[in-house]
């Protein structure tokens, strides 16, 4: 399963999202603005997707995200990074 990172504005985000759906690849979409539940708990901060973006490309020791979308492939035992909108074309070519 795909993870597309994105915003609601970006034409790239929703070209990745017409791409995945035209090939009939299952996906989720995370908007970065949206706010991450966190069970419950008062934290003085609110975090956002974005937050959890940048945590995930530090714990795979890439680069923090500079421009969206960014793309994620759930391979089983992998969780590949593959870029955005023109890596996932190449990708599935």
């Amino acid at each position: 399963m795909y993870t597309v990172y994105g915003g609601a504005n970006c034409t790239y985000c929703k070209q990745a999202v017409a791409l995945l759906e035209m090939n009939g690849l299952d996906f989720q979409y995370k908007d970065i603005y949206d706010e991450v539940e966190d069970g419950g708990s008062i934290c003085a901060a609110t975090r956002t997707v974005r937050d959890e973006l940048f945590e995930l490309a530090q714990n795979m020791n890439l680069p923090l995200p500079r421009s969206i979308p960014q793309i994620f492939l759930d391979a089983g035992d992998d969780f590949v990074y593959i870029g955005g909108f023109t890596e996932l074309k190449k990708s599935l070519e």
